[in-house]
């Protein structure tokens, strides 16, 4: 499908109204503005499929972590992550293990944070431009990448299994904007659906070819790693 005829099945599959042409960056939930964070529930609140979700909201304003594991965790990333030794906040290409970065997240009921975490990190940081969500386990007692998205967690919701269900938006390069839920199958997360798009819900009768659309949008722009 080309891309004006998706826009054109875009549109037509919203069941309101809403338009997105906010310039600010702040508002977009992927896209960090100097120290502040993403801020707001302007973009990426959660839908009507997200009612008993919990919603997620980082401004990486926090001066320290909650635990101290959370920091030894990042620690245990190795300094590809991040340099435990590094103390200048300014250092975006590798900075500290610092909550001003990082925000670590459990996302398996049954397991310890040391053994299964969601790592939400800041956008610029490793001189990247977007916030990023990588999915950590722990297996035969090494920490284990098992996703990656370029994308932000804005919310997470129990699920039948262990395993919550994530919510992820992602932006295109044309600013819009895809909350879509992932849940554990496969010992991984899967795309399950996208839910919203600029903020919009989504027409049933739109649900399986949008869901086809995004997926294949996500995987093609490597927003899925």
């Amino acid at each position: 499908m080309n891309k004006t005829t998706f826009f054109v099945l875009l549109l037509g599959a919203f069941s309101l109204v809403a338009c997105k042409s906010d310039p600010d960056p702040d508002f977009d939930h992927t896209t960090d503005h100097g120290n502040s964070g993403a801020h707001g529930t302007k973009h990426g609140e959660l839908g009507k499929k997200d009612q008993d979700s919990s919603s997620i909201e980082v401004l990486f304003t926090d001066q320290e972590f909650k635990h101290k594991t959370e920091r030894q965790l990042l620690i245990e990333l190795g300094m590809g992550m991040c340099n435990p030794n590094e103390t200048d906040e300014e250092n975006y290409k590798l900075p500290p293990c610092s909550p001003k970065f990082f925000k670590l997240f459990p996302y398996q009921q049954n397991k310890e944070l040391e053994d299964a975490f969601v790592l939400l990190v800041k956008s610029r940081v490793h001189d990247f431009p977007l916030r990023r969500v990588f999915v950590f386990q722990r297996v035969d007692g090494k920490l284990v990448k098992v996703n990656g998205f370029v994308a932000n967690l804005i919310g997470n919701r129990k699920a039948k299994g262990n395993h919550n269900d994530l919510v992820l938006r992602f932006s295109d390069e044309d600013q819009n904007h895809f909350n879509c839920r992932y849940s554990w199958r496969n010992e991984h997360y899967e795309f399950a659906e996208v839910e919203q798009i600029n903020d919009a819900n989504i027409k049933a009768v739109y649900q399986d070819s949008m869901n086809l659309e995004i997926e294949e949008l996500i995987l093609r722009n490597r927003m899925q790693f």
